[in-house]
């Protein structure tokens, strides 16, 4: 099989040495359309994170078989045209999982505790004062948590919290019931999750029914004007819309690790400089153990489609034939 990593978000080298000798390996990253439709015609193979595998991109590509996306997120990939045309797509669910949940919680705990400005008026403005933001602080233990999506990031999310004390609701109506008892967390609708959740957490794939599912009627909804993380896709929520969420008090603060735009002009963030907002550059996915697991991930994900063995590969579009 011919395989061509198309993206710079990976180790190639790591990728090429888990691969089986059969495989003829290519690392010629592109960056448009354009680049992919030139490059990448004698392609049976594809690994990418974010570049964008079109309809238009599909269709010139004649010898396509398998997408393998280095990554949880696919929304780069037209997956419903490739499992048209015939080819098959997979993701990469299971190798952040630990370090998105640990991230997460450094992201709650930086807003109960606001650890990151006391730290900035220390070493920037020189200022010690423990009642510089008056008596805000909060105790973990008191907070109750609502998880918007009760996938596998969000249950180790979930054991983290349950470390501190904290009583857990989890929105999932896609999740079993048995998966809630046996996790300890009380299974909730996503209106109960909205009337009592002091800190709400979101862990959801990007798809139309989720697509800027946090928007401005969502937060005028919140009953106890909460804390909003968001560590899953940026395009979860409607960034213009928590200018007004803060202003307005329905939210206390968020922490975001996404933006909107995978490559966002900071510039050009209205709410960028406002103390109640954490901001981390998409990186809560990340540390060596995770993108060696990644790039390991994706070579046993082509060794085994090359083999045959496509039910031991996460598939996100299964042509039928």
């Amino acid at each position: 099989m011919k395989v061509f990593v198309i993206t710079e978000d990976v180790n190639p080298q790591m990728i090429q040495n888990h691969l089986d000798d059969s495989m003829e390996f290519h690392n010629l990253p592109c960056k448009t359309e354009e680049e992919i439709v030139d490059k990448c015609q004698e392609a049976e193979c594809i690994v990418t994170v974010y570049e964008p595998l079109t309809s238009n991109v599909l269709d010139k590509l004649p010898n396509l078989k398998y997408i393998c996306s280095a990554a949880i997120g696919f929304n780069n990939i037209d997956v419903k045209h490739a499992v048209n045309n015939g080819v098959f797509v997979s993701n990469n669910p299971f190798y952040c999982i630990e370090e998105v949940a640990d991230h997460t919680l450094s992201l709650a705990l930086d807003l109960v505790r606001k650890t990151s400005l006391f730290n900035r008026d220390v070493k920037e403005k020189k200022i010690w004062d423990y009642q510089a933001y008056g008596n805000s602080l909060l105790r973990m233990s008191s907070q109750v948590i609502g998880l918007i999506g009760f996938g596998g990031i969000a249950r180790e999310v979930a054991k983290r919290f349950l470390g501190f004390g904290c009583k857990i609701l989890a929105y999932d109506p896609f999740v079993k019931d048995s998966v809630f008892e046996d996790m300890g967390v009380s299974k909730a609708t996503l209106d109960e999750v909205k009337e009592n959740a002091d800190i709400i957490s979101i862990h959801l794939p990007l798809n139309e029914e989720t697509d800027r599912m946090i928007n401005r009627d969502f937060f005028s909804s919140l009953t106890k004007s909460p804390f909003l993380i968001n560590c899953s896709r940026g395009q979860l929520i409607d960034q213009s819309a928590i200018t007004d969420a803060l202003d307005n008090e329905y939210i206390k603060g968020i922490a975001l690790d996404v933006l909107d735009d995978e490559y966002p002009k900071l510039e050009e963030i209205d709410f960028i400089e406002d103390d109640r907002v954490v901001i981390t550059p998409h990186v809560a996915f990340f540390s060596k153990s995770s993108i060696d697991e990644a790039d390991y991930n994706v070579a046993d994900y082509i060794n085994k489609f090359c083999k045959g063995d496509i039910d031991k590969i996460p598939m996100v579009g299964k042509p039928s034939k």
